[in-house]
């Protein structure tokens, strides 16, 4: 990775990086200053909003199962609001692989609130992020979060951390509850959830603009154009 930096620097006059976070890094950590932004698009693949039958909260989290991720703490976190708000209407889903996959299979055994999938064909990623209520991102850092962007082209808001790329190009409170990624503030977040639930179907609707304005290929690809023109 550092020597094709190194011949980026000599031969190309623009690196693309798909956030600040990103070009930040490019920066800290090779010593260039000609990155420029622009965001990872996503194919629209919605085609309607499906109906939930269950009274439910759902909050899935979909991606790797390794450390920088963060879904201990998330299990942690939740195991607490738990004790706290016994009627919570609140679950959890978690799909995805990695080095934690044992712990967090073992992890979720303990709790009825809380179901774990394994790992998902993508055809099914869409379905599982659609019929959810908010979707969920622990990490510890994340240079963008494309499950984010999939969520939101789904009629979907986020839970999101601080600590990812799609932080900055989002708006608390709009399209999304942002949170550090710690387990006390995981925790209020789950009470902010509670308490605001009734802002969830405009949050949705928000949601979707923010991927047809940012994250649509016609965005990219206008973007692109700009920068080569």
């Amino acid at each position: 990775m550092f020597f094709r930096i190194f011949f980026y620097k000599l031969f190309w006059d623009v690196i693309i990086c798909p956030s600040k976070i990103a070009k930040n890094d490019l920066k800290t950590f090779f010593s260039t200053n000609n990155g420029v932004v622009i965001l990872n698009p996503m194919s629209d693949r919605f085609v309607s909003k499906e109906s939930k039958f269950e009274n439910k909260i759902v909050i899935p989290y979909l991606g790797r199962l390794d450390p920088s991720k963060g879904v201990v703490d998330l299990i942690s976190a939740f195991d607490i609001f738990k004790k706290k708000n016994k009627k919570s209407k609140s679950v959890i889903q978690i799909a995805g692989t990695g080095s934690q996959k044992s712990e967090i299979e073992e992890l979720t055994t303990r709790h009825n609130s809380i179901k774990y999938y394994g790992s998902l064909p993508y055809k099914e990623i869409d379905q599982y992020l659609n019929t959810s209520d908010f979707t969920i991102i622990p990490s510890k850092f994340y240079a963008l979060n494309m499950v984010g962007v999939e969520s939101m082209m789904n009629f979907t808001p986020l839970l999101i951390s601080n600590s990812t790329g799609l932080t900055d190009y989002l708006i608390d409170g709009k399209e999304c509850f942002k949170f550090d990624s710690n387990i006390d503030s995981i925790v209020s977040l789950f009470e902010k959830v509670k308490k605001n639930f009734d802002k969830h179907g405009q949050m949705s609707s928000d949601a979707r603009n923010t991927f047809l304005n940012l994250f649509s290929m016609d965005t990219y690809c206008n973007e692109f154009s700009k920068m080569i023109l």
